[in-house]
């Protein structure tokens, strides 16, 4: 079998129309981006990384991932079943793909499609 896997990146993009929780690398990064640079960046991170795919070693693509990630700790206002959340700290994100947030004195999991961040503070 083989497979093709895709995923896109909004690079030096300003407008996004009605998409509120859209973003750019310009617009986090303050600067313009140059697209050759960053795709062959990208290409040499995935050459370098590839035998971890290959031999199957997920919890380590995990890891490396989750180490390099700057937001666990980070504070984010939320939507969740309709109400605003500000100010939640994000405690962890685990291998299954949640999040995991303290919100109201407890620490708590969702799921993609339970929550929206509307905010991310510096």
């Amino acid at each position: 079998r083989e497979y093709l896997i895709g995923t896109g990146i909004n690079v030096n993009q300003k407008n996004f129309g009605s998409i509120l929780t859209a973003g750019s690398l310009s617009a986090y990064a303050g600067t313009e981006i140059d697209c050759s640079s960053l795709l062959i960046h990208i290409v040499k991170v995935i050459d370098a990384n590839l035998h971890l795919i290959e031999t199957l070693e997920f919890n380590r693509i995990y890891e490396l991932w989750k180490s390099s990630t700057k937001m666990i700790g980070k504070y984010i206002d939320i939507e969740h079943n309709g109400l605003t959340f500000k100010s939640i700290q994000i405690i962890d994100l685990p291998a299954d793909g949640t999040i995991e947030l303290f919100i109201n004195d407890s620490k708590k999991c969702f799921t993609s499609g339970e929550i929206s961040i509307l905010a991310i503070e510096a």
